[in-house]
């Protein structure tokens, strides 16, 4: 006879399934998923109900098969493995599940069923816990019209950041709503993830951005430097002048006067390595006659 524990059996010639200790059965849904059916009459009275929890976990294919059986059962501290594992089908256990799901695993909905918001969300909105609202930008960018106006006054300010990062498609949307509440430190995901839409925000945050992260701007807007240089030239550290030579090559003309005297001797070689085609500019300046 064929042990459990050491191949994969095939149930249908004669395997004992009382020789199992009832605390071992969670290995058939584990190890088994593709022979529900054969094993799943057989066990599942016998399974302890901490141990339901592989069903959803392993055989979210069959739900149909083991759903109604298991539900009544399963401990609603292991109701999150719903969400997670079994979002296609969400239809089907929703609204047996939501009732009992811990409020704090609710935060589960958005990160892994966003395509069914229109069912979950006015079920568990006002459960959800303030802290857990920032998956919504992470994981729903594509549905803020329909979430926004009821999380933005909850949401924490320490997560406005994920705005900027995840959802800069619909600045339009979001923008007016958060840029006074957002941290000074968490501006720096405007230049680095919203360029498109520098013409919106550039003016807003530009005074709050700490000069420790002005360097995204030549890095990152090099073709719009018109935009932006008067108003960073003074504040970038003079270890970061070399993003200049580096990124803004096509506009030295602009920024060489007001960098040269400022940039570290170390980072001068970005001139000869990124700035050959303008030598004829750079090349007869006193500290980088040795470059040329």
């Amino acid at each position: 006879m064929c042990n459990l524990f050491n191949c994969h059996t095939d149930f249908e010639n004669g395997y004992d399934y009382s020789r199992t200790p009832d605390k071992d059965l969670w290995r058939f849904p584990r190890y088994y998923a593709g022979s529900i059916s054969i094993w799943f009459d057989r066990i599942i009275g016998r399974m302890p109900d901490d141990d339901l929890c592989f069903l959803p976990r392993y055989c979210a294919n069959s739900i149909s098969t083991w759903f109604d059986e298991i539900i009544g059962r399963i401990p609603n501290e292991d109701l999150w493995y719903f969400p997670i594992f079994c979002p296609d089908s969400i239809s089907m256990w929703f609204d047996k599940v939501i009732g009992r799901m811990l409020d704090e695993d609710l935060r589960l909905f958005p990160e892994y069923c966003p395509k069914s918001i229109s069912i979950w969300f006015d079920r568990i909105i006002d459960r959800m816990l303030d802290e857990d609202l920032g998956y919504f930008p992470i994981h729903c960018s594509n549905s803020i019209s329909i979430w926004f106006d009821e999380i933005i006054d909850r949401m924490l300010d320490m997560h406005l950041w994920h705005f900027p990062r995840y959802c800069s498609d619909s600045i339009s949307i979001w923008f007016d709503k958060i840029i006074d509440r957002m941290p000074d430190k968490y501006l720096w995901y405007f230049p680095t993830y919203c360029s498109d839409s520098i013409s919106i925000w550039f003016d807003r945050i530009i005074g709050r951005i700490p000069d420790g992260n002005l360097w995204q701007f030549p890095k990152y807007y090099a073709s719009s430097i018109s935009t932006w240089f008067d108003r960073i030239i003074g504040r970038i550290p003079n270890g970061d002048l070399w993003y200049f030579p580096k990124y803004c090559q096509d506009s030295i003309s602009m920024w060489f006067d007001k960098v040269i005297d400022k940039i570290p001797n170390g980072n001068l070689r970005h001139f000869p390595r990124y700035c050959s085609d303008s030598i004829s500019i750079w090349g007869k300046h006193e500290r980088l006659k040795d470059y040329v």
